[in-house]
């Protein structure tokens, strides 16, 4: 299992911004656990195959990820990160160009990768 630090959790949320900007399924599939809850910045809550069938769809678009602070904390073997980004994209046919927080729950997986189980996301008002 990996272990989870909080450079194995930084280079975890790079492989996440790579495949999502890429919408690599097949990465995205490694790095989000099967029992996954994501409330997303509508207050919908999502599952894996949720998140997943957005990016091969293209529901989901993101062209753009720009990182303007993130924190990690280990907590009792659990990486959580608080994150702003700025977002550029689509989201079921709406553009959007917006800041956003996430936070997200890294743990150890089943194979030699962490996988997120629980993340939040909020628009930034502006």
């Amino acid at each position: 299992m990996q272990q989870v630090s909080e450079m194995t959790v930084m280079a975890a949320e790079g492989a996440l911004a790579m495949a999502m900007l890429s919408s690599d399924v097949n990465e995205l599939d490694k790095l989000l656990a099967e029992d996954l809850l994501f409330t997303n910045h509508r207050g919908q809550i999502l599952g894996k195959s949720d998140d997943l069938a957005m990016h091969k769809s293209g529901s989901l678009k993101i062209e753009k990820i720009e990182p303007l602070e993130t924190t990690v904390q280990i907590i009792r073997g659990i990486g959580v990160v608080n994150a702003r980004v700025r977002i550029v994209g689509s989201y079921l046919g709406h553009r959007s160009d917006a800041e956003f927080r996430f936070t997200r729950l890294w743990v150890s997986g089943n194979a030699d990768n962490l996988q997120v189980r629980l993340a939040h996301s909020s628009i930034v008002a502006g």
